[in-house]
């Protein structure tokens, strides 16, 4: 879950459709995947990569991005 919080306004968004339409003048994109079950805890950033192949390669289409990374943050 990803919630903003606007001091000035002193008002706070929560709703996906609201911090989409909230980010997307800035340039950023929020999504929100499904991830149960697509990856083991121990998976290998080659794992996770392969996973998720769908959406980085539309992330990729739709940014003219080239590559991927993964960041693995474990316990």
């Amino acid at each position: 879950m990803a919630r903003i919080w606007i001091q000035d306004e002193q008002r706070h968004i929560e709703d996906a459709a609201a911090l989409r339409a909230f980010l997307e003048p800035y340039g950023i994109w929020y999504e929100r995947w499904d991830v149960a079950g697509r990856v083991g805890s121990d998976a290998t950033d080659d794992a996770i990569l392969s996973a998720y192949q769908p959406e980085i390669d539309r992330l990729k289409a739709r940014g003219g991005y080239v590559t991927a990374d993964v960041i693995n943050v474990k316990p």
